[in-house]
């Protein structure tokens, strides 16, 4: 990341600290109208700054040639050129910089139904999925009382908060999802925090490799694997990839198959799981 995109980065998350934690709802559900209001803003104002930096840095190459004697011009061409050089660079950082900000304001995620989602009817069926991970022995009096794994379908805003998610033992296990509405499913959403906002700088308990299954029934019968998807280590906390070759298939049930997290031979960690497509 350069240092235009920390420093932006920087300004941009002391200015909506505050919707920050005033969202902690249903974030797919849209923002406040002010909270847009104020993030549309900042976004006008950075727009604004940029291209008024490259308009007013181009008058003063054209003002400056329109005082050029002839005998200045091989020096003026070569200034010229560097000029135009610089004023791409700058074009380019500006482009990089409104796709950042494109990516933390509206995420693909946020603009897609989510039939995942507890809230709107969708359930977790435990029996089909893995048990918490209990990492006191059982021989002591006293439990420490793991999150339930319905708070990965439950609703999350961003960030992500540590420790807010469900874990299970080892690096391989799965959830079983009824969806709110049968749908045919076209993207899935997986989320967990990344390594800066862990307090070690490691994300090691992570998902890595997953599976997506569908069904229409509980028994299994028509369970048809949608497809095998990685979670980047490295990438945004939450990422969504496309399932591709299944458009006819509607499904009611999902199985979400962890196959191998990013280290951690002890357990693995779920914040947030959504599932995208159409009715």
């Amino acid at each position: 990341m350069s240092d235009h995109e920390q420093n932006y980065e920087q300004n941009y998350e002391e200015h909506n600290e505050g919707d920050d934690l005033n969202s902690r709802t249903d974030t797919n559900k849209g923002s406040t109208c002010s909270t847009r209001g104020r993030r549309l803003f900042w976004i006008g104002i950075t727009v604004l700054l940029l291209v008024s930096g490259v308009a007013v840095f181009s008058m003063m190459g054209e003002t400056h040639l329109m005082n050029v004697k002839p005998q200045q011009q091989p020096m003026v061409d070569s200034e010229l050129m560097e000029t135009k050089l610089l004023m791409r660079e700058m074009a380019k950082q500006m482009t990089q910089m409104l796709d950042y900000v494109q990516r933390k304001v509206s995420p693909l995620v946020d603009n897609l139904p989510n039939f995942a989602l507890e809230s709107q009817g969708a359930s977790l069926i435990k029996d089909l999925s893995s048990n918490n991970y209990d990492w006191l022995p059982w021989w002591l009096p006293v439990k420490y009382v793991t999150n339930s794994p319905r708070i990965v379908i439950q609703a999350h805003s961003l960030p992500l908060v540590p420790g807010e998610c469900w874990s299970f033992a080892g690096d391989r296990g799965h959830l079983t999802i009824s969806l709110s509405h049968p749908v045919v499913i076209t993207h899935v959403s997986l989320g967990h925090i990344t390594k800066d906002q862990s307090p070690s700088h490691s994300i090691s308990g992570a998902p890595r490799s997953f599976s997506v299954y569908g069904m229409s029934t509980l028994d299994g019968g028509d369970m048809t694997l949608l497809q095998d998807f990685t979670y980047d280590d490295n990438g945004d906390s939450i990422q969504t990839f496309e399932v591709v070759g299944h458009q006819e298939k509607v499904v009611k049930y999902v199985k979400l198959q962890i196959e191998s997290n990013w280290g951690d031979p002890t357990y693995t960690c779920l914040y947030n799981f959504r599932v995208h497509g159409f009715i």
